[in-house]
């Protein structure tokens, strides 16, 4: 449920509250959460906007191996979490959906557990960045750039940060080639998150059939996602292919 409290020409304050019951299925493990958010959002300007949310959540790791590591088995059984989150976005794209020029860049902040109470304790720190480019207006061709990165470390209680707010990579909203949440570091075998990752796509997108919105896409992809101070940018993962989207 949300709510426009305002509204001016081009902007609106925003208040809401989502409920929600999620299952996803990790590599190692499988996580069923149940919880609500409450957010606001304040514009600045016609681009900008500033948000804020606070999200409570109970939740269960299950499907656990008994040789699993630590770091999984340490959240394994029932929790809860407190995370309040901020954040800034500037989007001055032309359009929602398909654009073709302007860019819109983000940065959030997301602090869990200490004085929040809560079995989480973390703060996670992620930026990023779109441009599109317009290379043949004639024919509807764009260029779209893409980069992300973020850190995730202990806040000031000094507890392990859970596994599952740590960072994987792969799939269709990361780097495409490799399996969801497959690029990770791992502990004895098993996938538990980077505290560091890097992604970026470059995209040329084309139009296939313009009245039902179909568009083509030849794409790069690459980025890893780190645990402790290993960051070695001479080895990422790439990917490099063809798709369709609609």
């Amino acid at each position: 449920v949300s709510a426009r409290l305002g509204k001016g020409f081009s902007a609106y304050l925003l208040a809401g509250v989502n409920t929600y019951y999620r299952e996803r299925d990790y590599s190692d493990y499988d996580r069923r959460a149940l919880g609500a958010r409450f957010r606001f959002g304040y514009p600045i300007g016609d681009w900008t906007r500033v948000f804020w949310s606070y999200q409570v959540e109970q939740y269960t790791l299950f499907n656990i191996e008994d040789d699993a590591s630590d770091y999984i088995l340490e959240s394994s059984g029932d929790n809860w979490s407190s995370v309040f989150s901020m954040g800034i976005t500037r989007d001055t794209t032309n359009r929602t959906l398909n654009p073709s020029s302007g860019n819109s860049n983000s940065l959030t902040i997301d602090y869990g557990g200490g004085f929040l109470g809560g079995d989480d304790n973390f703060i996670k720190f992620q930026a990023d960045t779109n441009w599109y480019f317009t290379l043949l207006e004639e024919w509807q061709h764009v260029l779209h750039l893409h980069a992300r990165v973020g850190q995730v470390i202990e806040n000031f209680n000094n507890n392990d940060i859970p596994v599952f707010e740590r960072f994987y990579l792969g799939g269709m909203q990361s780097i495409r080639g490799y399996g969801p949440l497959k690029i990770s570091p791992r502990d004895d075998g098993d996938r538990i998150g980077g505290e560091t990752m890097f992604f970026t796509n470059v995209e040329y997108l084309f139009p296939l059939e313009q009245e039902f919105g179909l568009v083509g896409v030849l794409f790069y992809d690459m980025g890893d996602a780190w645990g402790g101070g290993d960051h070695d940018f001479l080895s990422l993962k790439k990917s490099v292919g063809f798709g369709v989207r609609w």
